[in-house]
C-alpha cells in the first residue's frame, strides 16, 4: 500500500477517500528509444508506464514509453512552471479512438479538438509516441525545456480494454472480455465530463475534471464479460464515447500481471504517515479523491517523486510536499 500525510486532500480526519492504484516498474530507468530521452517506470505485462521527459519544441519529436505494445491512451501534463510554458497548462489526452490528430483535455469538458495539435496523426508505436507542433499553447506537451509527465496505457487481453462505443439511448452492452473493476470514460464530440466509476463504490460517480463530491447515479452495470448502460446519461443516442477499463481485483497474494491494479477505500485520520493497506502491491501511481467533500484529485507517481501532487481537475503545476 502507501502512506498519506496530514493533508485534507488525501488524509482529512474523518473523511473517506478512494484511491486507484497502478503498478508500473518501480524506480525509473533511462530510455533512449525516442528523439527525446525519457525516464521510464514500466510494467509491460500490465500495459502501463510512467514517463517523464523534457520538451524540445520540435515538431514530430518522439518519446520512448517502455512498453512492448503501442499505447492506446496517453495522459500528459506539464509539471513545472518555466519560461517556455508559464503556469496554467491543460492536461492533454491521446486516445486511439479519437479522430486522428485530435486530443482532448482531462481537466475540461470540451469536445475533442485538433487545436492545439498536441499529437500528430502518427499513432504511437511499440516503442515511442509522437508529439505535435510547438505553437503557442502546444507547450502543454512539447515546450522547449519544459518538464512533462505521461501516463501510458496499452491494452492487455483479459486485463484492460481501451475502446469506444456509440450510445443508443437505451440498453447498450459493451464487451470487454472481462468483468470491469474500474472505468474512466466520456463523450468526445460534445461538452461532457470525465466519469470515474469502480466496483468499490456502487452507483458512485466522480468526475476527473472537477473537484465535486461523489454523486449517486445510475452508473454502468459491470458484467462478467463487459458493462451495460441502461440510461441515456452515459449512452446519449448517436454520441461517441471513449473509455478505459481494468479488470476486477484478483485474490493473488503475490503481485502478478493481473495484480497490477486495485481500488481501495480508506478513512483519513489527519495524522502524519497514515498507512493505507489492502492494495496488494506497492503502487507506482496513485490517484486519490475525497468521496464526500469537494476537493482536488491528487495524482502521485514514483517517477516525479511521491511528495509531488498533480490535480486532474486543474491546470496547476505540481505541488510539492503532499506525500502519498
Amino acid at each position: 500500500g502507501f502512506t498519506v500525510p496530514v493533508s485534507g486532500g488525501t488524509n482529512g480526519n474523518g473523511d473517506t477517500f478512494v484511491a486507484w492504484n497502478f503498478k508500473a516498474g518501480g524506480a525509473a530507468v533511462t530510455n533512449t528509444d525516442g528523439t527525446i530521452t525519457s525516464q521510464v517506470s514500466a510494467n509491460p505485462a500490465a500495459g502501463f508506464s510512467v514517463v517523464s521527459y523534457e520538451g524540445n519544441g520540435v515538431s514530430g519529436a518522439t518519446v520512448g514509453h517502455g512498453l512492448i505494445d503501442s499505447p492506446s491512451m496517453i495522459i500528459i501534463k506539464n509539471t513545472v512552471e518555466n519560461s517556455a510554458t508559464g503556469s496554467g497548462t491543460n492536461w492533454r489526452v491521446y486516445h486511439k479512438d479519437l479522430t486522428a490528430g485530435y486530443n482532448i483535455m482531462l481537466n475540461q469538458t470540451n469536445a475533442q479538438s485538433a487545436t492545439p495539435a498536441a499529437f500528430t496523426t502518427t499513432p504511437p508505436s511499440s516503442t515511442v509516441f509522437t508529439l505535435g507542433n510547438f505553437v503557442g499553447t502546444n507547450a502543454t506537451v512539447s515546450g522547449g525545456s519544459a518538464e512533462y509527465i505521461a501516463y501510458c496505457f496499452a491494452e492487455v487481453e483479459g486485463f484492460s480494454k481501451i475502446g469506444s462505443y456509440v450510445g443508443n439511448g437505451g440498453v447498450n452492452t459493451i464487451v470487454t472480455g472481462f468483468e470491469p473493476a474500474f472505468m474512466l470514460f466520456r463523450a468526445v464530440d460534445i461538452a461532457f465530463p470525465w466519469e470515474l466509476v469502480d466496483n468499490k463504490r456502487p452507483d458512485g460517480e466522480l468526475n476527473a475534471n472537477n473537484s465535486d463530491a461523489e454523486r449517486i447515479e445510475n452508473t454502468p452495470d459491470f458484467l462478467e464479460n463487459g458493462f451495460r448502460l441502461t440510461t441515456e446519461r452515459y449512452n446519449n443516442s448517436g454520441q461517441k464515447f471513449i473509455y478505459m477499463a481494468f479488470a476486477a481485483d484478483p485474490n493473488a497474494q503475490v503481485p502478478t500481471k493481473a495484480d497490477s491494479f486495485n481500488t481501495v477505500i480508506y478513512s483519513g485520520d489527519g495524522t502524519t504517515n497514515n498507512p493505507i493497506t489492502g492494495v496488494g502491491f506497492q503502487p507506482d501511481f496513485v490517484w486519490i479523491k475525497p468521496r464526500y467533500i469537494a476537493d482536488n484529485h491528487c495524482l502521485h507517481d514514483v517517477v516525479r517523486g511521491i511528495d509531488r501532487a498533480l490535480y486532474s481537475n486543474g491546470t496547476n503545476q505540481e505541488r510539492v510536499g503532499q506525500t502519498a
